[in-house]
Formats: C-alpha cells, sequence, structure tokens
C-alpha cells in the first residue's frame, strides 16, 4: 500500500506513557506526528488553504519577485516565507524543453503565454552532530534538525483548487434563493439534490430559487447539512493515490508575457485574482454583522450576493443592480399608475405618498414680470476700467451691510447655456466697489480689462444684509419680479459688452526712477536684477502682449557719458531695461498695445 505522507506516522494515535516503557525513535516521532498531524488536519477542516497575508508578487524586469508572508496548503501545513525571495524568469524559460516557435513558421507572430508561480512546502535537515552507536555499530554523524523552508517555483500550469471551486459553485447556488410570499417551488428536499450535484460541476444558475419564509430556515440548513456530508470529506482530505507535493502547492500569481519567434519575451504582467484567501475569522465576522444590521429581510442574498447583484435597503426594495423605490423617507409610496402630469403627494388618510394631479396656478402668478437686476455702463471721463453698475431694485442697495461678493471674469463670447452655466473665462481684479448715491455703485478695475470685449460680472449674495438682518436674496424673493441672470439662490450672472477703442496704444505704468526705486510714478514696481539691470512690473501685466517702452536717463549736463538702454524682452513677470553709470537715475513710460 502506498505509504502516505500528510499521515505520518498516525494522526489518530498518541503515546501512553507508563513507568519503565522504553521509549525508542518510533516512540518520539509517534509523539510529534500526532500533534502536527492533528493541527494540519484542524486548519484545512476547519479554515482551508490560500494566502494568509503578504506574499506580494511583483515585477522587476524580468525578476519576479515575492514579498514575506505566511499561507496554508492544501494539507494545512504552514507556509512561511520569512525573507523576500525572487526568480529569473528568462533563466527558468531557458531550462526548459524547446517548444515549436510561435505560429508554425516564417511570419509568425508573437504569441501570448503565461508561468505560474506557486508556493510549497519543503523540509531541510542541518545541525549535524555525533551521534554514538550500539555495540557492534560504528559511531557516525546525523542531522539533529529538521527546517521547514517553503519554495517557491515557476511552473507551467497551475496547481489544482478543489476547494475554491466548490465553495464558488455552492455560493452561486445560494445567491440564486429568495425568500418571499410566493408560491415557493423550492423545498428542503430539492434544495438538497442541488447540492449533490455540485460535486459534478456546477448548477445552471439562471433562475432564482423562491423559497417560502416558513421554509427558510429548514432549506438553508439542507443546503449546509449535505454539503458537510457529501462535498466537505473530499476537500479536507485528498485521496492519497492522487497525492504529490504539486498537488499541495498553492497559486501565488501567474505571469503572462508575450513570446516572440526568436525566443525573446517581453511585456510581462501579473495577474493574482485567481490565488486562493484565507481572511481571518474577526474580518468575516464583522462583514457578516454589518450586512445584517442594516435591517435587510431574511434573504440568502444578504450574505450571499449574486454577482453583480445584491439586496436593496433603506427604501429600495428588490436587487441591484434594479431596485425599486418602495418608500420614501421609510414611508410607503402606492404602486398605483400616475396620471399624465400627475405628481408625488402624501396622504395622511391613506398612510402612503399618492400621485395626484396638482393644482394648475393662473396664468398671471404663473408669469413674474422680468427686470433687469442691474445696468452695467462705462463711467465717462474717468480712468479706464471703472464701471457704472445701476440697480433696479425697490430698496437701496447701498444701504445693505456687504450686499454682494462681486467677481468680474474676462469673457471670449457672451453666451449663457439652457442650464444656466456660463461660458469659460478668467478672473480679473477687482481693485474697488464704492458706493455713488441711491442704487449706484461704481466699479474700478484692473487697467487689463479694457482689452476684452466681453465682461461676465457675478454677484453673490451669501453676504448681503440690512442693519436689521434683512438679507437681498430675500427681498429680490419677495419682489414679485423675475431677476434675469438671478438662479433664485445666492448668484446672479449679468454680461458687459465694452464700447470699441479709438486709441491704437494706452499707457499703462510710467514713473521716475531713482537709485532702484520709484520716485514718481503710476502703478510702476522696479526690482534691480543685476547692477544696472532693471525689471518694471505693473498691474494687468500678461506674457503674449505687446508693450511700446519710452525711456530716457537722468543726466548731468557735465556728464553726457550716461545713457540707457531700453530692452523690450517680456520677463516672466514684466519687462527689462538697463541704465548705464552708477547713480543715474530714469523715466520710463510703457503702453500697451489695443
Amino acid at each position: 500500500m502506498k505509504k502516505q505522507p500528510y499521515l505520518a506516522p498516525d494522526p489518530y494515535t498518541r503515546v501512553r506513557y507508563a513507568v519503565g516503557l522504553l521509549l525508542g525513535k518510533p516512540e518520539f516521532e509517534q509523539e510529534q506526528g500526532y500533534f502536527r498531524e492533528r493541527g494540519h488536519l484542524h486548519n484545512r477542516a476547519f479554515h482551508g488553504y490560500g494566502t494568509v497575508s503578504g506574499l506580494r508578487v511583483w515585477l522587476d524586469r524580468d525578476l519576479v519577485v515575492v514579498s514575506p508572508g505566511l499561507a496554508v496548503d492544501r494539507l494545512g501545513r504552514l507556509l512561511p516565507v520569512q525573507t523576500e525571495q525572487c526568480g529569473s524568469l528568462s533563466t527558468w524559460l531557458a531550462e526548459q524543453p524547446p517548444a515549436p516557435a510561435p505560429g508554425g513558421g516564417p511570419g509568425a507572430q508573437p504569441e501570448v503565454q503565461s508561468v505560474y508561480v506557486t508556493l510549497s512546502y519543503g523540509e531541510e535537515e542541518r545541525d549535524p552532530v555525533f551521534v554514538p552507536a550500539p555495540a557492534g555499530h560504528s559511531e557516525g554523524v546525523t542531522n539533529s534538525r529538521v527546517a521547514e523552508t517553503p519554495v517557491i517555483r515557476f511552473a507551467a500550469a497551475p496547481p489544482p483548487d478543489p476547494s475554491t471551486a466548490a465553495h464558488r459553485r455552492f455560493h452561486a447556488l445560494l445567491s440564486r434563493v429568495r425568500v418571499a410570499d410566493e408560491i415557493a417551488a423550492t423545498t428542503p428536499e430539492r434544495m438538497a439534490e442541488l447540492v449533490r450535484a455540485l460535486a459534478h460541476g456546477p448548477a445552471p444558475a439562471h433562475e432564482p430559487l423562491f423559497v417560502h419564509p416558513e421554509q427558510a430556515a429548514a432549506v438553508f440548513a439542507a443546503a449546509f447539512r449535505v454539503f458537510a456530508t457529501d462535498l466537505a470529506p473530499a476537500l479536507i482530505q485528498p485521496a492519497p493515490d492522487d497525492f504529490t507535493e504539486r498537488s499541495a502547492a498553492l497559486l501565488l500569481a501567474r505571469i503572462d508575457y508575450i513570446r516572440h519567434p526568436d525566443g525573446r519575451i517581453a511585456e510581462l504582467a501579473v495577474a493574482d485574482q485567481d490565488r486562493p484567501m484565507l481572511l481571518p475569522t474577526g474580518l468575516m465576522q464583522e462583514y457578516l454583522l454589518r450586512a445584517l444590521a442594516g435591517g435587510a429581510p431574511h434573504t440568502a442574498s444578504v450574505l450571499w450576493p449574486a454577482p453583480g447583484e445584491a439586496l436593496a435597503g433603506g427604501d429600495l426594495a428588490g436587487f441591484f443592480p434594479a431596485p425599486a423605490v418602495a418608500r420614501l423617507q421609510g414611508r410607503p409610496v402606492s404602486p398605483a399608475a400616475p396620471p399624465d402630469g400627475a405628481v408625488l403627494t402624501w396622504s395622511e388618510a391613506a398612510g402612503q405618498w399618492q400621485p395626484q394631479l396638482p393644482t394648475r396656478p393662473s396664468a398671471a402668478a404663473a408669469a413674474p414680470p422680468v427686470q433687469p437686476f442691474v445696468t452695467v455702463t462705462k463711467v465717462s471721463g474717468s480712468a479706464r476700467g471703472a464701471l457704472d453698475l445701476w440697480f433696479h431694485l425697490p430698496t437701496d442697495i447701498t444701504a445693505l451691510i456687504e450686499p454682494f461678493e462681486l467677481s468680474v471674469f474676462a469673457e471670449p463670447a457672451v453666451a449663457v447655456s439652457p442650464g444656466g452655466e456660463h461660458g469659460a473665462g478668467f478672473t480679473l481684479p477687482v481693485l474697488r466697489v464704492e458706493p455713488r448715491g441711491f442704487n449706484r455703485m461704481e466699479v474700478l478695475l484692473d487697467p487689463s480689462a479694457t482689452q476684452y470685449p466681453h465682461l461676465r460680472l457675478e454677484f453673490r449674495l451669501s453676504t448681503g444684509r440690512r442693519q436689521g438682518g434683512r438679507r437681498l436674496a430675500a427681498i429680490l424673493a419677495e419682489s414679485g419680479v423675475s431677476w434675469l441672470g438671478y438662479d433664485g439662490d445666492a448668484r446672479i450672472i449679468t454680461y458687459f459688452r465694452q464700447p470699441e477703442q479709438q486709441s491704437i496704444t494706452e499707457v499703462v505704468a510710467a514713473g521716475v526712477i531713482e537709485d532702484g526705486k520709484v520716485i514718481r510714478g503710476r502703478g510702476l514696481r522696479v526690482a534691480e536684477k543685476d547692477p544696472g539691470l532693471y525689471l518694471l512690473t505693473f498691474p494687468g501685466f500678461h506674457k503674449g502682449e505687446f508693450y511700446l517702452v519710452n525711456g530716457a536717463p537722468l543726466v548731468d549736463r557735465r556728464d553726457y557719458q550716461r545713457s540707457i538702454e531700453v530692452i523690450h524682452h517680456h520677463d516672466e513677470d514684466g519687462v527689462l531695461v538697463r541704465v548705464s553709470g552708477y547713480d543715474t537715475g530714469f523715466v520710463v513710460e510703457i503702453s500697451r498695445f489695443l
């Protein structure tokens, strides 16, 4: 009879000690083997096999690297990997028997091939010691320890994984169960037949298995009982004649690669979704408790949802991905078909939401008058970039405390989508907002705003209120007017088209600079980059625009050797000028082309 390596010496017999009993090698081996094999039996019977932690697989060029970790093999043996392991895939492939060229001839195309990374149990004898021999035998040396050394290998085919396949078939069967008050065709006897059939392959998993609530407990009990009595024995105790170390190995990952006709390998990729796993009992306990804590009705799908399908909860009924709305805020919804134009209305008498035709408002109430919120004009005779805002309101907006937050954007085109969203644009600096009388304010923008033909003004009403607490949004809501650009909440948008520019250039900055500082000037800042080299910056500067720079040195009449050179070169933040001499100042004027 072939020896069963996983039953050495006998997992069901232990040594009985007695005074005067002679202990020899067989007794110690039996003692050790009893406890080892009992532990292995516990692991495979109560837990199964698979990766417990770590053992991540990744690639470093053609090197396959496995991190430290812990696993349990099909025989229940612990497989601890204590250090990082790696192996060369190209070296292993070179040692395999030559395979025919992909495609079988000239012009063959590269093909995708796979190799499997496995983890197996291994032992190594070590620590030799001197052993005195009995009379008539020679003395010698023997190893005194056996180290368990798991082995990581490449394999051309994956090791068998019967438990995972059986568990998935059982899961697929249970996920079909629906506990419902319907005509139930699934009895405990029928469920027992379906579970027994799993030993010969997966059962058809299409139609639901309806179970009456009164029989649900008995149906589930039959499923678990038959799984334990008929399917589990073959999973816990592998057949001795079919056992090899390879069959007990664990799959860690599959490595896919392209093999070219000349033998080169490329485009390696790791796929580890098929490796068997072992989850801690505490994790599974938390999952089950949280699944049941949602208040879902008694159904197998709480714990065994079908692929792409899970039981809905809360106000939803049925199963994902197509649940039905059965309640709103915990209150039932009537299943009655609604008439055309109906709305959902709560009925206290019926105790549910019901479809009902709404009361039609009068034409006058449905169409309030439309009025612009603000009119925007250019301030005449003032500095460029100033706008007049004239508000069409029943109250003085200038009497409000912080009436709004104003943002101004440069718009390439004036366009508002049907959904009310404005077009693309970028923010322009708002320098000042000042009251100018009843419902009139003046806005001073950065001078660069004059170059953009279209502006978008966005008013946010989150802060506007009177001294007594009245907010601008409330005033607008009570006015009975539909305000142009108002979203009814906290934002009003209006657009302004600037008049055509008449001049070719516009002076944007000017000043007198001495000793590296601006003595007199408008909108100009200076920074000395190097001796005699100055960077001039000013508000509204934009890279990509064209500027005209005029400058002249401040020279003493007795010294005409000093001069200024204006460099028409745009730096990160402005333009550069170079001045000769040591204490010379200069005058500069910068204009923008319109």
